[in-house]
């Protein structure tokens, strides 16, 4: 199976094939064809499975938001929109609102929770682009950390 059509359908249509309009069509492998944008309806899920808008920056086309589920199913197991086998349409319903129902699994990783929000913020114009998705703090290795927690550090022992 792909990531696409693992288990709970993550980044695909949710269910993994029959529920919210019955799976997903390939775009392209990274591009966007206007008939997946513009059926995506620029925001909020459409019925086909696509997520709530591609967006193209950068001089390439990226989707951000599948990113984002499908980073929150590899640390979770879970969809972020909720249980498909359990309740289809509500994860329609709650991609559709924009209502994360498995965020509070992420309550101890602040910063992956941060980087999964911007990743699949409703508004694609909204949503980190790669290049900084890529440098988000979430992603950074320990060396990278402490340089920026320094400074932090230093002026805590100075006051």
């Amino acid at each position: 199976a792909t990531a696409s059509g693992a288990a709970g359908g993550v980044g695909a249509a949710p269910g993994g094939g029959g529920s919210c309009g019955g799976g997903r069509e390939p775009t392209g492998r990274g591009r966007v064809t206007s008939a997946a944008s513009s059926s995506s309806g620029g925001g909020g899920g459409g019925a086909s499975g696509r997520s709530p808008g591609l967006s193209q920056q950068e001089g390439f086309s990226i989707d951000a938001w599948q990113l984002g589920v499908t980073v929150f199913y590899l640390l979770t197991g879970r969809h972020l929109y909720g249980d498909c086998r359990v309740d289809p349409a509500a994860v329609c319903i709650n991609i559709t609102t924009d209502r994360r129902a498995n965020m509070p699994l992420l309550d101890g990783l602040p910063l992956m929770a941060d980087l999964i929000v911007r990743l699949t913020a409703r508004r694609p114009e909204e949503r980190l682009s790669a290049r900084k998705a890529a440098q988000h703090p979430a992603l950074w290795n320990f060396e990278e950390s402490l340089r920026f927690a320094a400074p932090l550090l230093n002026s805590r022992g100075r006051q």
